[in-house]
């Protein structure tokens, strides 16, 4: 993955057009990211169409593409059919991505963006972001590292799982505060609070009290496992806007910072 590419941003630009004669409907678009970095032979990028309506549900799968690259860089063009019998014009619909290599995540988007219904028109534009390796470094391309404090860090996967993202949910992650050593945050659904201590090279968090709301089980299970990898940290490593937790060699949880706009 060390291959130069100039610039590129990941579009995922969508045409929804009417049903063919078929009866099949299909959302198309391509898939491309920011880093200077060429995809291995062997990335798999995958594309999925969900029914995001209800907060309190777990996303429903409409439909995907699965794509094995060949070689082929970004961008990657792709096509979703879809019954159009399953869509309902006063739900919500929205896609994400993903781009992989033998199950490894590389890349993920990290927030759903909205397509077919409720104005929400005919193109989209998704970014993704990329998941860096354990033990990864900096290359010459790379822009400062940011800062482990005073700096909010989205969850965008546990291990190599992508977070989930439910419609009008809490954003999942953290931010730490120098000046009393507080951490606060949420899981995706309760918000989070807790204390931390920071080494020369360590980082250990102790997680305090929560809110108590219920939410959808898969985002319970993730909220359970991202707090579970705040309290078995021990220690981090920053890339960029990349942070990763970690329990000595092992990945725990990957981050991405969020700057004010």
């Amino acid at each position: 993955m060390n291959r130069l590419l100039p610039l590129a941003l990941l579009v995922i630009s969508l045409g929804v057009g009417s049903a063919p004669a078929s009866g099949a409907g299909s959302v198309v678009g391509t898939v491309a990211y920011r880093q200077r970095v060429a995809l291995p032979p062997d990335a798999v990028v995958e594309v999925r169409l969900q029914d995001t309506t209800r907060a309190d549900a777990a996303a429903r799968t409409i439909g995907q593409a699965v794509i094995p690259t060949r070689g082929a860089q970004v961008p990657i063009p792709f096509r979703i059919d879809f019954d159009p019998a399953a869509i309902d014009p006063s739900h919500s619909y929205s896609v994400r991505a993903t781009i992989s290599v033998d199950g490894r995540l590389l890349f993920t988007s990290t927030a759903m963006y909205p397509v077919l219904t409720r104005g929400a028109g005919n193109e989209a534009t998704i970014e993704v972001y990329m998941i860096l390796p354990a033990g990864a470094t900096a290359g010459p391309a790379a822009h400062p590292a940011a800062a482990l404090e005073n700096t909010f860090w989205k969850l965008v996967a546990i291990g190599d799982t992508p977070a989930v993202t439910l419609p009008e949910a809490r954003e999942a992650g953290f931010t730490l505060h120098p000046g009393d050593h507080r951490l606060s945050g949420s899981g995706g659904c309760n918000r989070l609070l807790g204390s931390y201590e920071i080494g020369a090279d360590t980082l250990r968090i102790v997680p305090g009290g929560a809110s108590m709301m219920m939410c959808p089980e898969d985002l319970m299970l993730q909220e359970s496992d991202f707090v579970g990898a705040l309290k078995m940290a021990t220690g981090y490593n920053i890339i960029g806007d990349t942070l990763e937790l970690r329990n000595g060699a092992r990945v725990l949880a990957r981050f991405m910072a969020q700057h004010a706009r």
